[in-house]
């Protein structure tokens, strides 16, 4: 993690860590004025392990974090007024459809989700 000019950049291999960063957020608002004190930036890069291809690196990925959790925040606003907590909400539906963090959740994970949803 390095910080410059105000703004926090964080290089990671694993793109869960978007879910936390999102997540974390709250504890980075400036309660006086409402705004968050740094730009949040994350160098998302590692492996791409396509079934049936060989593994190769990928390109490094730029995501601004504090514009992804604004638009959340945004499009819950105008399509789903009545959610509370819009930034949970949308890392569950996330975790829910599959990531390789729930893969290791067998009693939580995608299918045991949606085998639920059966009966």
């Amino acid at each position: 993690m390095q910080i410059k000019g105000g703004n926090i950049y964080i290089k990671s291999r694993d793109t869960d860590s978007i879910y936390i960063l999102l997540l974390h957020i709250r504890g980075w608002i400036d309660i006086k004025t409402e705004k968050i004190k740094y730009g949040i930036f994350l160098e998302s890069s590692g492996r791409d392990n396509c079934p049936g291809e060989k593994p190769r690196d990928m390109k490094p990925r730029f995501i601004d974090v504090v514009a992804l959790w604004r638009s959340i925040l945004v499009y819950f606003r105008d399509n789903y007024p009545g959610i509370p907590c819009p930034i949970e909400t949308m890392i569950l539906l996330i975790l829910l459809t599959g990531s390789d963090y729930t893969d290791g959740f067998p009693q939580f994970g995608p299918a045991k989700i949606w085998e639920s949803f059966k009966e």
